[in-house]
């Protein structure tokens, strides 16, 4: 209820006891209305979160070559079969996850292409 409402409200020349509910109705029904706006804020915000980690996941999937299950036997997909190395990696994803791991750990030398044990 707005100002305007309330001085309407207020010069209606109703009983007191007709203010008295029609205020109590309306905080009731302002209170009711927050914690719906809150739920859809927070609604949103756990979508967006989930909508980054699925972005993530797919993107360390690909870096990994591996199924968005990582393997999962009830995957529809791959059936189980996508462990991490069952499928070729993709560079970028690689080249951003992995690689910096493997400098820390120095089994990165330089950027030459090593051929695999089948190449």
């Amino acid at each position: 209820m707005d100002a305007t409402e309330l001085t309407k409200l207020l010069q209606g020349g109703g009983s007191p006891d007709d203010l008295k509910k029609q205020l109590l109705q309306n905080l009731i029904a302002q209170q009711q209305a927050e914690p719906k706006k809150q739920d859809d804020t927070e609604l949103r915000q756990c979508q967006a979160r989930l909508r980054a980690s699925r972005r993530r996941n797919r993107s360390l999937a690909a870096a990994l070559g591996a199924c968005v299950c990582f393997g999962d036997p009830r995957c529809r997909q791959c059936g189980g079969e996508g462990q991490p190395g069952t499928r070729a990696p993709e560079p970028d994803a690689f080249a951003f996850y992995v690689e910096p791991v493997l400098r820390q750990l120095g089994l990165l030398v330089d950027d030459e292409l090593v051929p695999n044990q089948e190449g």
